[in-house]
Order: C-alpha cells, then structure tokens, then sequence
C-alpha cells in the first residue's frame, strides 16, 4: 500500500492556467513593452524558466523584477479563473480515510501555494507543502522531492508522486519513488511517455479507478 502520496499543484491538483497566463502577460506588457502569446502548454516549469523563454537576453535582475511584479498581479486578481479539476477532491478524500499521508511539492512560492489551497478549501488535507523557495532559495523539483522525503521521513517504496510535467516523473524516479503520470494536465503526453513513469492516468476518474484497484492502469 502507497502511505504517503505527493502531488503537483499546477496542472495536477488544479487547473490554473488561465490566470498564470493573463497575470504573465500583464507583467511583460509593463516590464517588457510586450504582451507574449502564451498558452497552457507554458505552465509547470519555474517562473524564471517561463521568463527566460520569452525574453532570451533577460538579466537575472530583470528575472527578479519580473518574478516580483507577476506574483504581485498573481495575488492581487485572486485566481478567478482557477479551479481543482473535477473528482479531484474527492480522490483527496478518499486517500485521507483511508489513513494515507498528503503532501504538495509545486514550483509556486509558498505563499501563493497556501492562498490557493486555502481558496479551493483543501489546504488542511496536506500534510506538509513543498515550493520552490522552501529552503530560502530556489530549488528543482527533484530537490524539493528529495527534500520532503528527508524530512517526512517517508519510505520511498511507499510513496507516490502525481505529476503532470516531464519534470515530476524524473525527480519521482530520481528519488526512488513511484511516478504516476497525470494525463490530464498541460503536459505532453509523449514527453511524458519517454520518461518511463510507473503508472499513467488519462483522467482524473483513472486515477480514481487505480487508487481503488492498486494494480495499476498502465504499468511498464
């Protein structure tokens, strides 16, 4: 039995493209003189990765002003357009009466992490939460993964990650854990595919459908 489970929030956990999308802009219009196409397909890498894609010769003192403006417009719209997928808090639901252990590990700070949780009224189902500025800097996903197993003391071979980017499969791989893919995210499936995760679930309902079986939906 899978005791401890770890989630992404970004496309996992809750669908929070359009407002990362709409904020984004916004700030590279004021910062940038340009407003970016952006898309969904753009979500789930750090702030400062997104950054850099749009604006290539980009400072890291522009990233830090970027990064400061974008969280600033982020808080202050209030995620209208955010929402959990659907049937994901009752998956939520079901593994905490069952007795097994919550966590968040996402690229979003802290901060914006807990406001969200806390709008979408799960925050205290989690255990603990992990971010990107956890530890006073900023770290990978693989290092916050690394880092809540540490101090959670979880047992790896018993602990599960869902994740909907190429980068939650390797840092659950690269820490001995099993990688359940969430297909429904932002993204690619393919890419996703390559990094050889344990488990791939299209939809949130599969991912249901496993929990109750533990024998897997798509098992390599």
């Amino acid at each position: 039995m899978y005791r401890y489970w770890i989630f992404d929030l970004d496309g996992t956990l809750a669908d929070t493209s359009q407002d990362i999308i709409d904020s984004l802009a916004v700030t590279c219009e004021r910062l940038l003189g340009r407003k970016p196409a952006l898309d969904s397909s753009w979500i789930g890498p750090p702030l400062s990765d997104m950054i850099r894609r749009i604006e290539l010769a980009v400072s890291s003192g522009q990233i830090a002003q970027i990064t400061q403006l974008f969280r600033e417009i982020y808080m202050e719209a209030g995620f209208p357009s955010t929402s959990l997928y659907p049937g994901i808090a009752d998956v939520l639901s079901s593994l905490r009466q069952r007795g097994i252990l919550l966590y968040v590990a996402t690229n979003k700070s802290m901060k914006l992490t807990k406001v969200i949780l806390g709008k979408e009224k799960i925050l205290s189902m989690f255990q603990g939460i992990w971010t990107s500025d956890a530890l006073g800097g900023i770290l990978s996903k693989e290092q916050m993964v690394r880092e809540l197993i540490s101090f959670h003391a979880t047992i790896p071979a018993e602990t599960v990650l869902v994740g909907d980017s190429s980068a939650d499969i390797r840092a659950a791989l690269a820490n001995g854990i099993v990688a359940v893919a969430a297909g429904w995210g932002y993204g690619n499936k393919q890419a996703i595919i390559n990094e050889r995760p344990q488990y791939f679930c299209d939809t949130v309902q599969e991912l249901r459908q496993w929990i109750r079986s533990e024998t897997g939906l798509y098992k390599w």
